[in-house]
């Protein structure tokens, strides 16, 4: 046998079985829901009976679908800013040699170790309108007005709060990236732009910013598509409510698929948001990797 041959054969026996794995557990389970996109089927014992385009047709009509578009894409502003402000802010500042600086990295970032259950739990507690953390602060401060909130149960104000608690569990992860791209900047540059007279925000505009452009997009990609396929915190939150108000696609796609019965409705508006993900994620790496630079 050839050498070559022997090569082929080694990296058949390492790719072949990751290779089998992904197509049973990803592209196998995503063409089978691609196929159910297109049919009327209500599930187990039921057999899918094709219906051509009228789940993607029937989801332009879908007012809960416009409502759910509308609430991932607030999420997704608010989100994005907020924590990647948080989570750089954090960065410079622990990215220094200050005393207990690993301390405070590992406060920051253990929100992310935490698993969904107990991120509902926690929260749930805090913004509990009788009894909760934040109803016993602001009665003890003396706002009884604020104390009232029913800050899950109250269009006004549910959604934020969930945007809240993405941004408390998620800080730490998109702070630990900037962390380490702070840390592959050279401190040459820095020393020379001293030396040319440049003040602390001058170097943070034009260096740290232009430098940390990688680490941005990869900041920016996760917490869109986070926010797009968001879940969890929804629906152990509210599930959608109060009256849709904070109903999102993921907790969509499961109301319509798993309560309601109608999966290849469901499966077809869960290959609409992959869609939506793919383009909105390839237009945001396309116009965010030209800002990258190399040094």
């Amino acid at each position: 046998m050839s050498e070559k041959k022997r090569d082929f054969i080694r990296f058949a026996m390492f790719v072949l079985p990751a290779l089998g794995i992904y197509s049973l557990f990803f592209a196998y389970p995503i063409a089978r829901g691609f196929f159910y996109s297109f049919t009327y089927w209500e599930g187990f014992g039921d057999i899918p009976r094709f219906n051509g385009l009228t789940n993607y047709i029937d989801l332009f009509k879908d007012d809960l679908i416009h409502i759910a578009l509308k609430n991932n894409l607030i999420i997704s502003v608010v989100v994005i800013i907020v924590q990647n402000v948080l989570a750089l802010s954090f960065a410079i500042l622990l990215n220094q040699k200050m005393k207990g600086h690993m301390f405070f990295r590992a406060i920051i970032f253990f929100p992310v170790l935490l698993s969904s259950a107990v991120i509902g739990y926690i929260w749930d507690y805090i913004y509990s309108p009788l009894e909760g953390v934040l109803h016993t602060v602001f009665s003890g401060l003396g706002y009884l007005s604020a104390a009232e909130i029913n800050w899950l149960g109250d269009p006004t104000y549910a959604l934020f709060s969930i945007c809240a608690v993405i941004i408390w569990q998620y800080t730490g992860y998109s702070m630990v990236i900037y962390i380490a791209g702070l840390q592959t900047i050279p401190k040459d540059l820095y020393e020379a732009a001293e030396i040319d007279g440049a003040g602390s925000w001058k170097k943070f505009t034009h260096i740290t910013i232009p430098l940390l452009a990688s680490s941005f997009t990869i900041n920016m990609m996760i917490s869109v598509i986070g926010c797009l396929k968001l879940f969890d915190q929804v629906y152990l939150l509210t599930q959608g409510g109060p009256a849709h108000q904070t109903e999102v696609f993921g907790t969509l796609i499961y109301s319509i698929a798993f309560k309601s019965q109608q999966l290849g409705y469901g499966t077809a508006l869960a290959m609409a948001l992959t869609f939506l993900i793919l383009v909105i994620s390839s237009t945001q790496y396309y116009f965010m990797s030209k800002r990258e630079v190399e040094y």
